[in-house]
């Protein structure tokens, strides 16, 4: 291992020329196997998007935006509007979300794990792609022909005591 010093610089290597446009990408879970997916959503204009927010970053214009009464100018985090109520409040009450998802799954018949190919992932990415109706609807009519109670149908054959005889 060599040690640099004031007379003895590490070698210098030029930074190659970046591309002005690069390709942008999202995550996003596949509808069919419910694993997460880097998917090309655009491209991106680098330069274009840093002189963009040239201006809003400067600390001048931060500190004026202050002294003008904008308090807002020195917030790290902004508002978020929406519906939270029954989001979980810490991780471990996401992961406790998750652990009742599992255990939901691991207790429907093998026949309906067998149709989410047995992955949890999968049983919740369902949801969204129309599959788990689909596959729900089958086992609930399927559980419906198969509970059908059997009706006992009289018959018409008198006893000696004048009452109606069952099968």
């Amino acid at each position: 291992m060599e040690f640099y010093a004031r007379n003895n610089y590490p070698k210098t290597i030029p930074h190659p020329e970046s591309k002005k446009i690069i390709p942008t990408f999202a995550l996003e879970i596949n509808k069919d196997t419910g694993k997460k997916e880097l998917v090309k959503s655009g491209a991106t204009n680098i330069y274009d998007k840093i002189q963009a927010a040239k201006e809003e970053t400067l600390v001048y214009n931060i500190l004026d935006r202050f002294n003008r009464g904008d308090t807002e100018a020195l917030n790290k985090i902004h508002g978020v509007y929406g519906n939270f109520t029954n989001m979980p409040t810490t991780l471990a009450e996401a992961q406790q979300q998750l652990i009742n998802a599992e255990n939901t799954f691991n207790d429907l018949p093998i026949d309906v794990r067998k149709e989410f190919n047995f992955s949890t992932s999968e049983f919740l990415a369902s949801v969204t792609n129309g599959k788990f109706e689909e596959v729900f609807s089958k086992y609930i009519k399927d559980k419906v022909q198969t509970e059908q109670p059997t009706v006992q149908q009289p018959v018409q054959e008198t006893t000696q005591q004048g009452g109606i005889k069952y099968e």
